[in-house]
């Protein structure tokens, strides 16, 4: 039997002997683990659309965003 299904079957004899008090707890616990993939995986994704941004739009946000904001409080 290999690592995976070592640790797996041995897992599973620990749940089975959990109170059900414990058994909510670590369901919780697993949900907040599998929301916190979820919100990684977004963030990721929505790095990954930098890439399809031209380069002068991203020179625009990035080193002229200071001279940018300068401009946008100036008050004529």
């Amino acid at each position: 039997m290999d690592m995976s299904n070592q640790l797996r079957s041995k897992l599973i004899r620990t749940i089975q002997r959990l109170s059900l008090e414990k058994l909510e707890i670590l369901a919780n616990q697993i949900k907040k683990i599998e929301n916190k993939e979820r919100v990684k995986e977004q963030t990721l994704l929505l790095a990954g659309s930098w890439k399809d941004l031209g380069e002068e739009f991203f020179q625009d946000l990035t080193k002229n965003l200071h001279q940018s904001r300068l401009n946008d409080r100036q008050i004529n």
